[in-house]
């Protein structure tokens, strides 16, 4: 810290005008939210529905016990095993809010050069690497600012026409649908297919 008092210079007569440099360190520390691993739904568009299907009908018990609860949780568990074991498990960080719908193939390859240059970085530590990946991320980012742009000026023309209303009402229940939550059980159902409460 320096400090100097300048002996000429007065704020009030009584007062000498003080300077003072403070060099101030600050230490930031990120704080990782440890979320839970979720299980990869997603997949079973994919083609999985088969091998997913096939395991439920062979490893569930589906026979009734005289609890419902312990019956229900027994197969409730049984879909979980199965579907980590066909479909994956994420690693348990937050979700990226990403929405990559309108990746078309020039963002999908400026993303997997950016994604294979981050992997070599990682491996060799070197100015080359680093370069090679700052100019891939540079690419990359301009390749998915242009094609944003270009879908949501097609959106934006789009809405000036007739069909507004019904786009605005999709675009709703489509952001709806993708926040439920995959796990509710609506109601079920015994061997007539009546609810039971």
């Amino acid at each position: 810290m320096d400090c100097k008092v300048i002996p000429g210079e007065s704020v009030v007569t009584q007062h000498k005008l003080l300077i003072l440099d403070i060099r101030i360190r600050r230490r930031f520390r990120m704080i990782k939210r440890k979320l839970d691993p979720k299980i990869k739904w997603r997949r079973l568009k994919e083609g999985n529905q088969g091998v997913f299907i096939n395991r439920i009908v062979h490893e569930a018990d589906w026979i009734a016990q005289d609890d419902p609860n312990t019956t229900w949780n027994k197969i409730a568990s049984c879909i979980k095993r199965v579907a980590k074991d066909v479909l994956g498990e994420s690693r348990g960080g937050a979700s990226p809010c990403k929405d990559t719908s309108w990746w078309n193939e020039e963002v999908k390859a400026a993303i997997k050069i950016k994604r294979d240059s981050y992997r070599d970085l990682k491996k060799n530590c070197d100015g080359v690497s680093f370069e090679r990946y700052k100019l891939a991320k540079k690419e990359a980012k301009k390749a998915v600012q242009n094609a944003r742009d270009k879908v949501y000026k097609e959106k934006y023309e789009k809405l000036d026409t007739k069909e507004v209303e019904k786009d605005m009402y999709r675009i709703a229940r489509m952001r709806e649908r993708k926040t439920r939550d995959l796990c509710t059980v609506r109601c079920v159902k015994d061997e007539d297919q009546k609810v039971l409460v």
